[in-house]
């Protein structure tokens, strides 16, 4: 449960914060220490749902690691491993420089949608 609130925190902050960073190009050290972070929390969330069980179809828990593991990779895996890519951390040329770069922050954003 407190794994899920720190994580609902982190996607609230990131629909709030995303958005006004790529309109005003705004970067200060506290905006890329807290990204930092949160880039390092959704990876470890990665590794974490590959370990939780879920609730099957008939009601029961699924406790086996392997099937786990097929499940999470069937769902939210893909998403998952795409919003959590640091892409401000990536080096490309002229980075600064190409408003382009700003927008692959918006990547991050369907991780609110689902």
């Amino acid at each position: 449960m407190f794994w899920n609130l720190i994580n609902f925190m982190a996607i609230v902050y990131l629909l709030t914060v995303t958005p006004f960073n790529i309109a005003f190009s705004y970067d200060s050290f506290i905006f890329t220490l807290i990204e930092t972070v949160l880039n390092i929390f959704f990876i470890i969330d990665i590794f974490i749902n590959m370990i939780t069980s879920y609730r099957k179809k008939d009601g029961e828990w699924e406790v086996q690691n392997k099937k786990i593991v097929i499940n999470y990779l069937k769902s939210y895996f893909l998403i998952d491993v795409v919003t959590s890519i640091p892409f401000d951390l990536i080096p490309i040329d002229n980075y600064n420089n190409n408003p382009f770069n700003k927008l692959l922050r918006i990547l991050k954003l369907p991780k609110v949608i689902l």
